[in-house]
């Protein structure tokens, strides 16, 4: 049974496959296997805890999306350390405030940019000890104590026959040890630390599975930051468990060439990746001559009037079948294979998004649904299930939390989703 993050590690690696998690190595796509992911969680596991790093103590995670953090986070579950994500966007002063506010003793940065941030605002950080940097050789600053990630990782290496007491110590784990603690944005003030057990994200994480409804064997491109709650239980834990290999985008820029690469049947974006998608396809058909737009308008036109039935998931009549195919065949195939062609189930959150952008993605075969993430009410909330929601709106809540108004989905009993409390 998968009551905590560890239980969850656990059996993620059950699935045995060849591509768990990748990122780009030199240009290239570097995967890691499950069994290779297990072992590099617990040897990381192992260092910190020779490094007398353990239950309760906080360690700092300043990177982008890449491997190493998930592998430090999932080192932190099955160690009951508690990781505390920070935007590597933010300034200084808004990293030194988290860092201070949090208690940090570790730091993971994921370049000499996110290390000089740090080093600058050491001598204010009375609780930090050491820094891991992920890329490049460290340097050793007077009184600091500043590690490499390869050097970390050969010295869980020396322990290789111990790694069996990582797995020992993640089943002390309890449901209502706390897992992590995610700061909001500060727009009202001071940024405010959610603190979230093991049973608050695991809870999300098994009502989303039976939403999001993923497969093993499928491919995902990571792009929302996993420092939000929404990628980080959504396009993380959910996918691991469920058997989905995580590609990582190297960077927004690289984003469309990523996708043609990787063709993944499973995409959580904001919306500016639909709006410049959709933006690129109207310059297109622009471009062309009168015909091409007066196909494109009419395989608009169409598709608005199958959406409906899409969504519901309900057959269209026969005249629109036969003319939502032969739109396919002229345009929605090619609005697909921007996307790699295989999408088959897609997520927008962040931001709103115009109803008629969706609409537009809905008719060419990418049903995207709204979602969003919040680290406190318990902490996110995946978008609802199809035939339940039409595009860019909310629809019926995606599980039950607490008792909702009805103008609104949000509980007002001051529960989580799934009865675990807030």
């Amino acid at each position: 049974m998968v009551e905590t993050i560890a239980d969850l590690f656990y059996s993620s690696i059950n699935h045995d496959l060849p591509i768990a998690l990748a990122g780009r190595v030199d240009g290239v796509y570097r995967p890691i296997s499950h069994r290779e992911l297990q072992a590099q969680v617990e040897r990381l596991a192992l260092a910190l805890a020779a490094r007398g790093l353990g239950r309760g103590d906080r360690l700092a995670i300043l990177s982008e999306n890449r491997p190493e953090w998930a592998i430090a986070d999932y080192a932190c579950a099955l160690s009951g350390i508690v990781s505390v994500p920070v935007y590597p966007t933010l300034n200084p002063p808004q990293t030194g405030y988290i860092l201070r506010h949090a208690g940090a003793r570790w730091a993971v940065c994921s370049t000499s940019e996110q290390l000089d941030k740090v080093l600058e605002l050491w001598p204010d950080l009375p609780d930090l000890e050491t820094v891991v940097l992920l890329a490049g050789p460290a340097p050793a600053p007077p009184g600091r104590t500043v590690l490499a990630w390869e050097a970390l990782m050969e010295e869980g290496a020396r322990l290789e026959s111990r790694r069996p007491e990582v797995r020992a110590r993640a089943r002390t784990v309890a449901p209502q040890d706390l897992l992590t603690v995610i700061y909001t944005s500060g727009t009202t003030g001071d940024p405010k630390g959610a603190m979230l057990t093991h049973a608050n994200v695991v809870s999300n994480v098994q009502a989303g599975l039976g939403i999001l409804q993923p497969r093993p064997g499928e491919r995902m491109v990571s792009i929302l930051p996993l420092s939000h709650i929404f990628e980080r239980t959504c396009g993380n834990y959910i996918m691991l468990y469920a058997g989905v290999s995580i590609y990582y985008a190297e960077s927004f820029q690289t984003i469309p060439r990523d996708l043609l690469e990787v063709r993944p049947h499973v995409l959580l974006a904001v919306p500016r990746i639909y709006e410049k998608s959709y933006a690129r396809i109207l310059e297109t058909v622009r471009s062309g001559g009168y015909l091409r737009q007066l196909v494109f308008n009419w395989a608009v036109v169409t598709g608005r009037r199958a959406v409906p039935y899409l969504y519901e998931g309900r057959r269209p009549r026969l005249d629109l079948r036969l003319a939502m195919k032969l739109f396919d065949r002229l345009v929605f195939r090619k609005v697909r294979e921007r996307f790699g062609g295989r999408i088959r189930l897609a997520a927008c959150g962040g931001a709103p998004v115009h109803p008629a952008i969706l609409e537009f993605f809905w008719a060419a075969g990418i049903p995207s649904t709204k979602a969003t993430g919040s680290p406190r009410p318990a902490p996110s909330s995946p978008c609802a299930p199809r035939a339940r929601c039409a595009p860019a709106t909310w629809g019926a809540p995606s599980w039950t939390c607490g008792t909702a108004s009805p103008s609104s989905p949000w509980p007002t009993t001051g529960r989580s989703c799934a009865g675990a409390p807030t």
